[in-house]
């Protein structure tokens, strides 16, 4: 048996730009404390920098995840697991090059979350970085107050605001249990209870394939996402279509959602772009009971990416073989006070394929407007626009020759079996 194999090489290069980022300065963490004081957990960062420090946080169930923009972690990986009643577990451990992650774990709900800004102390400084007294030029320690979230638990003292008060300075964050996911760990998910609900919780199957892993494997179809679930796959429709109808456990299934709500456009000719899909779940196994049509196999739900409160900007390149050119746009952040949110994804790709003659071209569109956002209702409107051409399409290869030997030969897998000329098509 004859393998012939096609290496695939792609460089890719991101901008990404958030409130203030093109001119802010690196962020060293160089040391990490938990102690417990007044009741409560104080999880203290050392840090040399001169610029404000840029977090957002986030809940994911009964986890805050708090996000530090433009830092890097020069201390040890911190985990400690239950350091206090009703706390599961701290985390601080970096994200990527770029961002530090805090992850804190409630045992029983998520905590409460305030950020207040606190000037920096002359001669508060953390034990072991720098003689007891003394301040490191541009010194600007963060204090992380934690109160556990308990049944029991009784109201915090108010949080120093003062320099009379003792405190390592800088950004103090209160707040009030939960836990973290690894960046490519997805904890919780809708699509089996149409909750907020943590896998390990719901009496069925799910798998969740997390933005990171599409981002970091290049992948820019449906498909070839579904290659990361087990028992997963694209029936009757090659692999870099983008064309969608997954089969999950042997049965083809029409069960695909957005967002938790049917998507009906889906099909052998039509798909979706990647460029705004944050996580592809997968529910394998009958549910009709939740969504009205009993597939055997399955429910494939994508969800989007929202408007968020913080402005973002980013906007990337990537190259590859097969004169492959795709260029994306991401823009979010709010419009005014009241939760009024945008965002808007926008993708061009053109690239020719591993197959003679043959291109493929895809523009991809999708504004988002966060209308209402209340404790007692959320709307959000959302729209997409997806064309895609091709030219020179032909019928697939048969085994004998290719993957299989041949008493004839060989068959180049470049091949193109149809007429290139008069072939072109557009949905």
């Amino acid at each position: 048996m004859n393998r012939q194999w096609h290496p695939v090489w792609m460089a890719t290069a991101a901008i990404v730009v958030s409130a203030s980022a093109a001119q802010a300065q690196s962020i060293s963490i160089t040391n990490i404390q938990l102690e417990e004081v007044a009741g409560r957990l104080e999880l203290r960062l050392q840090t040399m920098a001169e610029t404000e420090v840029q977090e957002t946080i986030n809940r994911f169930g009964r986890t805050v995840v708090i996000d530090i923009s433009d830092a890097q972690l020069e201390a040890e990986f911190f985990q400690q697991s239950n350091p206090a009643p009703g706390i599961a577990d701290i985390s601080v451990y970096p994200l990527d090059d770029t961002t530090v992650r805090i992850t804190i774990t409630g045992t029983t709900e998520a905590p409460g979350v305030e950020a207040i800004a606190v000037e920096a102390i002359e001669g508060e400084v953390m034990e072991g970085e720098v003689t007891e007294g003394e301040v490191m030029e541009g010194d600007r320690p963060l204090l992380y107050t934690i109160t556990p979230s308990t049944d029991a638990a009784e109201t915090p003292p108010p949080l120093p605001t003062t320099p009379d008060e003792e405190t390592d300075g800088g950004l103090r964050i209160t707040v009030t249990d939960d836990e973290a996911p690894p960046p490519y760990v997805v904890p919780e998910t809708a699509v089996g209870t149409r909750t907020d609900t943590p896998i390990l919780e719901i009496p069925q199957s799910v798998q969740v394939i997390p933005q990171v892993v599409i981002e970091e494997q290049g992948i820019s179809t449906v498909n070839e996402a579904l290659r990361n679930a087990a028992g997963v796959s694209s029936a009757r429709v090659p692999t870099d279509s983008q064309g969608l109808v997954p089969v999950i456990r042997g049965f083809e299934t029409q069960n695909v959602l957005r967002n938790g709500l049917r998507d009906e456009t889906f099909g052998f000719g039509s798909g979706t772009s990647l460029a705004n899909v944050e996580r592809v779940e997968i529910l394998r196994g009958p549910a009709s009971v939740l969504y009205g049509q009993g597939n055997l196999g399955g429910t494939l739900n994508l969800v989007t990416e929202q408007p968020l409160d913080q402005p973002l900007y980013e906007l990337s390149t990537t190259l590859g073989q097969f004169d492959r050119a795709l260029f994306t746009v991401d823009l979010t952040g709010p419009l005014n006070e009241e939760g009024l949110a945008y965002r808007l994804n926008a993708a061009y790709e053109n690239t020719d394929t591993f197959r003679d003659f043959e291109e493929l071209e895809t523009v991809f569109v999708s504004p988002v407007l966060r209308a209402i956002d209340t404790e007692d209702a959320n709307l959000t409107l959302d729209l997409e626009y997806f064309q895609t051409r091709s030219w020179g399409g032909a019928p697939e290869l048969p085994a004998a020759g290719t993957v299989e030997d041949n008493p004839n030969g060989e068959v180049d897998r470049a091949v193109n079996l149809g007429e290139p000329s008069l072939t072109e098509s557009e949905s």
